[in-house]
């Protein structure tokens, strides 16, 4: 019978285990997350579309910034360093969603390798059905926090955007709102693999991941709501 300590043997799988997913081709990313395999999944799909909405945020300030430079004549480069601050903030919070990518699937093949642990120990006792229930618990606490950080990261993110929309060039306001709204979709699918693990876990855990969904939830809620006003603003030709 294979015991636990065979099972501890072989190290747990690390993002440094698996192949970048933002170096496969779109069509190969598209492909994979269409077929029979079970990653990447909604984890890791969250973090790649939350990561494209922050980047047409990032898109918008960019072009904000270059077309401030271009218009400002000797004061071209004072212009431009008027948005550094939110550049930066843009790539640190893209950096953050693009990260989470990687980790799901992390994440997700150790709680897969915790319920592949046994129940019985190498003496047939039940003691290794314990050691399971505690990797299993253990693993699920990581899976949930993954996806979890990411919706938080998501928040803030779309709490970014409320910053710049009024700031951005009118060309570009929409492209601000149109990624806040998929950053807000992705939000919404990150919470799902948050709580498709709650029933794996203990309750003191159990009751500070709701307590954290349920901030991250009225806090992105209240962001998002504050963006409405700006689809109004005319758009100059």
């Amino acid at each position: 019978m294979v015991s636990m300590a065979d099972h501890d043997a072989a190290p747990a799988p690390s993002s440094a285990d698996h192949e970048d997913l933002w170096s496969l081709p779109l069509a190969e990313f598209r492909r994979r997350t269409a077929g029979a395999g079970p990653t990447p999944g909604g984890g890791s799909v969250s973090s790649v579309t939350a990561t494209l909405g922050a980047s047409l945020i990032q898109m918008a300030v960019a072009i904000t910034a270059r077309k401030a430079a271009r218009e400002s004549g000797d004061d071209a480069a004072a212009a431009k360093h008027a948005w550094d601050d939110d550049a930066r903030r843009g790539d640190d919070l893209a950096d953050t969603l693009a990260e989470a990518a990687a980790a799901d699937v992390v994440a997700f093949e150790n709680l897969m390798r915790a319920y592949r642990l046994p129940r019985e120990d190498a003496a047939g006792q039940d003691a290794g059905g314990q050691d399971r229930d505690r990797a299993v618990a253990d693993a699920s606490g990581a899976a949930t926090e993954v996806p979890l950080a990411l919706a938080e990261a998501i928040t803030e993110a779309v709490e970014f955007a409320g910053t710049v929309v009024d700031r951005v060039d009118d060309h570009v306001r929409s492209d601000v709102l149109a990624g806040a709204d998929i950053l807000a979709g992705s939000f919404h699918a990150a919470l799902h693999t948050v709580e498709i693990n709650f029933p794996s876990l203990d309750a003191e855990p159990r009751a500070a991941f709701t307590s954290r969904r349920d901030a991250a939830l009225e806090r992105l809620e209240t962001a998002h709501r504050r963006l409405r006003p700006a689809l109004s603003h005319p758009q100059e030709d």
